[in-house]
């Protein structure tokens, strides 16, 4: 599996760090489903809904993932 660098946080940005194993897992699945809700993702890789919405939101902050709302569901792809 390839590792996907991001902007380290710990040091503002002043080098990368490698994302962790459940991140680049969720946003290989992301990438697969294409266009997914955090609960439909959960589903597929068997965890609460809570928890996939957090790792997509972090995904989203660095970039690596976008959201739009349609109605009351947020929809990701990466």
């Amino acid at each position: 599996m390839s590792r996907t660098l991001i902007q380290c946080h710990h040091c503002k940005g002043a080098g990368t760090t490698v994302l962790s194993s459940l991140y680049e897992l969720t946003l290989k699945e992301l990438r697969k489903s294409g266009r997914s809700t955090g609960a439909g993702l959960a589903r597929r890789m068997e965890c609460k809904a809570t928890a996939m919405n957090n790792r997509l939101r972090r995904l989203e902050q660095l970039g690596l993932a976008k959201s739009e709302w349609d109605g009351r569901e947020r929809w990701y792809e990466a």
